[in-house]
């Protein structure tokens, strides 16, 4: 992480992240897409952002979510966050930065909501693979559970979906994004001890290290 190159009047928080097509998230920090300079001025990076009241650049790893336009709302509680995302928004990217920009080292999460496509995968315990789901329909989001923990020192999601059809049917499995439509309300419940994933060489996958053995 850079520290932060501008701060600006009181530091109240913003409340919401949008990222402009330059790679860069707003809220409370400005995360430096891959390939900004570092050390990049906010103000000059982008003229308008020099009005907002709190500003800090730090090193953030986009895909290819940065090119959106990022609308993520979230609001701090005692104790927890709730996090909101809008229609036509991914969410993978834009929460594992923010995940990120909290320090949340271990959280876990709930949600409701709807979306118009869904990618779902489903592990194969013979060959130890995930086998990849699109589902590109309109879906209710009728259970959505999982955690943030870390892996090779960046936040990581594991989460579950099911979701259900305009027939009532149901479907589900491991989530790997979403496209909202037209809302998302994720519960963030985070903890002071982060967990961290390591790889099991039984099954291939990467599992909790938690600190204590019964």
């Amino acid at each position: 992480m850079l520290e932060p190159v501008v701060g600006l009047g009181s530091g109240d928080r913003v409340g919401w992240v949008v990222g402009p097509g330059l790679g860069l998230a707003v809220a409370v920090d400005v995360w430096l897409g891959a390939g900004a300079s570092v050390g990049l001025d906010a103000g000059a990076a982008h003229p308008a952002m020099a009005a907002r009241t709190r500003i800090a650049i730090r090193d953030f790893t986009a895909t290819d979510a940065s090119r959106e336009t990022w609308q993520m709302q979230f609001q701090r509680f005692d104790g927890r966050y709730q996090v909101r995302f809008a229609t036509g928004e991914s969410v993978f990217d834009p929460l594992l930065g923010w995940l990120e920009s909290e320090g949340i080292g271990f959280a876990t999460l709930t949600g409701i909501g709807a979306v118009s496509q869904a990618r779902v995968s489903y592990w194969n315990a013979k060959s130890r693979e995930y086998e990849p789901h699109v589902l590109d329909e309109q879906l209710e989001i009728v259970s959505l559970i999982g955690n943030a923990t870390i892996k090779d020192g960046r936040p990581f999601l594991h989460i579950h979906v099911t979701l259900g059809s305009q027939d009532l049917f149901i479907v589900g499995g491991h989530l790997n994004d979403l496209v909202v439509n037209p809302n998302l309300e994720i519960t963030v419940q985070p903890e002071a001890t982060a967990v961290n994933r390591v790889l099991d060489e039984g099954s291939g996958l990467y599992v909790m290290d938690l600190a204590e053995h019964a």
